[in-house]
């Protein structure tokens, strides 16, 4: 009897333990990150650096709008010797982004095209465009196009317009049978306001002039049994520039926001959205208006809002560095990193954003507490990165923590990081709670330190590990001593 009890307390355990695996595996799975470039196409086509910090954070996306006459002669076409140089950079970033195992969302604006007279106010200055379209997409060997940017708050685009955009969406997207790997992602409005969806939600706009209530969008969507012009849906979810929890848009939360506009339908009724997936091909926070510290903490909780929302497929950070032009400028200081005046250095947004991407630090989905580790992230990117480390996974002796950073020591004293698949083989990166440094374990000296009870009996690592030539041993210090060893010998412990 007592044997059958123990069996079936154990089976309770083992189930429980798969229980608690699943829910968690399941309820992290990471999402494909994107991050929105900038004008970096000079630096991009000749420089894999920037390149590698996106294959080292894990990033599956990246954004570029096109600008082949931004900066080029007035009158210019697309056989001008300007435009052409322009081209073979753009043809060279994105052939480095697919090197690395990239994949490029292309933008289609202002400077992407030759001024087209009556644009788009005629059918013929629209077709005018298409055929610019065309262009891009038999020149640029893009996974994603995206057609046009903000059309709300764009010059060519205004609220007594917009049908003229729906129209250019429909005409654009009789391209897709050509390219019929490239996804068409639109509308990409501004928070999905000004009256681009309905046009009709208590803002005053005309229903009629809005997208999907058009009559062309009404028609289309009549004759191809309710589908959109589009493979993709997007918007730029900026709202307000407040916490997303709490007074994101005009009173309302990120989530209220978000329902609002999936709920969204035309003026036949018909739900606009629908199961269509769903890219934020831009998000972020202003540094200049809300802080450093707030722009790290709004991205942290939008990060697990989104990660609660599968519909949302891709988002795009927005963005990569700091605009390099001085105040008052529109960009500001959206980056991840600050621009050249002060080094490129990592803001504190990086860090929940590479947490993200690497599956690298601390997680928690709503975003409060612990989410990332700062030193474990620095300590990743700049000792070798994914080639290095490889995939952070799940040892053995602790499942339930999935394959994030955990705590761990007498009192949960440390966080340790494991990783495997890399050029390290098993290895881990650790850090003692209150510890400027994280430190690298690796090889023979990471096999007995996690087999033989680690921090308990060594205490942290204070160091990463040397060659001594003094004594001809590999060695790697800790609070309580050091772990040695050379060749044709075993690894061994000294106590302080």
């Amino acid at each position: 009897m007592k044997a059958m009890v123990k069996l079936k307390h154990l089976i309770s355990m083992v189930l429980a333990l798969v229980f608690l695996f699943s829910t968690f595996t399941s309820a992290s799975a990471f999402k494909t990150q994107g991050i929105v470039t900038g004008r970096l196409y000079n630096e991009l086509s000749t420089n894999l650096t920037a390149f590698q910090e996106f294959q080292d954070l894990k990033l599956g996306w990246i954004r570029i709008e096109f600008e082949e006459f931004y900066g080029v002669p007035a009158g210019s076409t697309f056989t001008s010797a300007a435009v052409q140089a322009n081209k073979t950079k753009f043809q060279q970033v994105i052939a480095n982004a697919h090197s690395k195992g990239l994949k490029v969302l292309g933008v289609i604006a202002n400077s992407a095209i030759p001024d087209i007279p009556n644009f788009p106010n005629t059918d013929a200055s629209i077709q005018s465009f298409k055929s610019a379209v065309q262009w891009h997409l038999d020149n640029y060997n893009v996974d994603a196009i995206q057609i046009w940017n903000e059309p709300s708050a764009n010059v060519k685009f205004t609220n007594t317009n917009l049908a003229r955009y729906a129209k250019t969406l429909i005409e654009v997207y009789a391209l897709k049978p050509q390219y019929p790997n490239v996804k068409f992602v639109g509308p990409a409005t501004a928070n999905a306001e000004a009256g681009v969806w309905l046009g009709q939600h208590g803002y005053g706009y005309d229903p009629e002039n809005s997208i999907f209530n058009s009559t062309i969008m009404l028609n289309y969507r009549a004759a191809n049994n309710g589908k959109l012009p589009l493979d993709v849906i997007s918007w730029h979810p900026y709202g307000t520039q407040g916490d997303p929890n709490g007074n994101f848009y005009f009173g309302r939360t990120f989530a209220t926001y978000y329902n609002e506009i999936k709920a969204y339908t035309d003026v036949t009724g018909r739900n606009v959205i629908g199961s269509y997936p769903i890219w934020f091909t831009e998000y972020g926070w202003d540094a200049n208006l809300v802080g450093e510290e707030n722009q790290r903490i709004y991205t942290e909780r939008m990060i697990g809002l989104i990660y609660a929302r599968p519909q949302i497929e891709i988002p795009f950070l927005y963005g990569f560095r700091d605009d390099e032009d001085g105040p008052g400028t529109e960009d500001k200081a959206f980056g991840i990193r600050k621009n050249s005046l002060f080094g490129y250095a990592k803001k504190r947004v990086f860090y929940p954003f590479a947490s993200h991407s690497s599956i690298v630090g601390l997680f928690t989905q709503d975003g409060v507490n612990e989410w990332t580790v700062d030193q474990i992230i620095d300590k990743y990117l700049s000792s070798g990165g994914r080639a290095a480390y490889g995939d952070a996974y799940r040892h053995s002796n602790a499942p339930w923590y999935g394959d994030k950073a955990h705590y761990w020591g007498p009192g949960n004293n440390g966080i340790i990081q494991q990783f495997n698949n890399g050029s390290y083989g098993e290895c881990g990166i650790l850090l003692k709670v209150g510890a400027a440094n994280a430190y690298l374990l690796k090889g023979g000296f990471y096999t007995f330190y996690v087999n033989n009870n680690g921090p308990y009996a060594y205490g942290w690592p204070t160091s990463d590990e040397y060659y001594d030539s003094a004594t001809g041993y590999v060695m790697q210090k800790f609070e309580n001593g050091k772990l040695r060893w050379k060749s044709g010998e075993a690894v061994t412990w000294v106590s302080n």
